[in-house]
């Protein structure tokens, strides 16, 4: 028998309960490797963009805030830039979306993880301004919920609909319960957006967060360059 007919009775002909549930672990197996392989391919070419969701404000932002003591005038910009940096990511990221897979789902994972990482960026935005107030103890209970969310929303999925789709899904909606918790824990009007842009600000801040983004845009390609 040739090697294409051993592999066909193998592997594609149910004859004897080993040979079939050998074959069916086999079939099953490559199936996960590519359900793994094309959500770990999403994730990583969405996460390249994560770096212009953020452009070095969150450093930046702590830095002002500790400098300029408990003065947060600074954070209704800042807003207005995290807005339209996640407004020029989204943009690119649907660019070289299109450009580097045609597959329908995993465009449309791409996208849902890509909301889903600018949603963690604006939850970022929080963490300077607890540092600012010395209370770290609501950044522990925003990072553990975060975690708490995750683990319960993919587990969810994991075990009703484990699909590529529905983990992106998994992602965004335990993110936007993370951020729902960081606007209860920040009130005071913290989270107004500035409705103007003010030039002078902008570029101070672009000025100091640039050169950090360049630095973390290198890391986070280096780090998931490989998966994509």
């Amino acid at each position: 028998m040739s090697l294409a007919g051993r592999f066909k009775h193998a592997l594609l002909v149910n004859r004897t309960w080993k040979q079939i549930v050998l074959k069916n672990m086999v079939w099953a197996t490559l199936a996960e490797a590519i359900v793994r392989g094309l959500f770990a391919f999403a994730y990583s070419f969405a996460s390249m963009f994560d770096v212009v969701y953020d452009s070095g404000l969150a450093l930046t932002t702590t830095r002002e805030l500790a400098a300029a003591g408990r003065n947060e005038k600074l954070l209704p910009d800042i807003l207005l830039m995290k807005v339209a940096l996640g407004a020029v990511g989204m943009s690119a990221l649907g660019l070289g979306m299109v450009l580097i897979t045609r597959d329908q789902a995993t465009r449309v994972s791409i996208v849902v993880l890509g909301i889903a990482f600018f949603v963690l960026e604006m939850v970022n935005f929080a963490f300077p301004v607890f540092r600012a107030r010395q209370r770290m103890e609501y950044e522990f209970l925003l990072r553990t919920a975060q975690a708490v969310f995750l683990l319960s929303a993919v587990g969810m999925v994991a075990w009703r609909a484990p699909t590529v789709l529905n983990v992106s899904y998994a992602y965004l909606v335990s993110g936007l319960m993370t951020l729902g918790l960081a606007v209860a824990v920040m009130p005071g009007g913290l989270w107004q957006i500035r409705r103007r842009i003010r030039g002078e600000v902008w570029v101070k801040l672009l000025r100091i967060a640039l050169p950090l983004a360049l630095a973390g845009g290198a890391t986070t390609i280096y780090m998931n360059v490989d998966s994509v």
